[in-house]
């Protein structure tokens, strides 16, 4: 199963929650695809290390460069990681 989630550094323990209820509820292969820009080093490691002890489940961290961000700023408060989800 292909799963996209998209956080920055303020939302890495609700996705490490939401993951968990995902990999105990299904037992499949997973590809978990992160786009990102706003997190760091040691958040990343924390949800590659979660993902990986569970198996089957594999973490694809996709970096988004400056260029997508200074073409859709912030409105309304709307992260960039919102517009990742649509």
């Amino acid at each position: 199963m292909n799963i996209l989630i998209a956080t920055n550094n303020e939302y890495v323990t609700y996705a490490i929650v939401m993951l968990y209820s995902l990999f105990k509820h299904n037992d499949c292969d997973m590809d978990i695809y992160l786009p990102y820009s706003d997190l760091s080093l040691d958040s990343l490691n924390r949800l590659t290390s979660f993902v990986e002890r569970f198996s089957g489940k594999r973490l694809i961290p996709l970096k988004i460069d400056g260029k997508f961000g200074d073409m859709v700023e912030s409105h309304n408060g709307i992260s960039i990681e919102t517009y990742y989800r649509i």
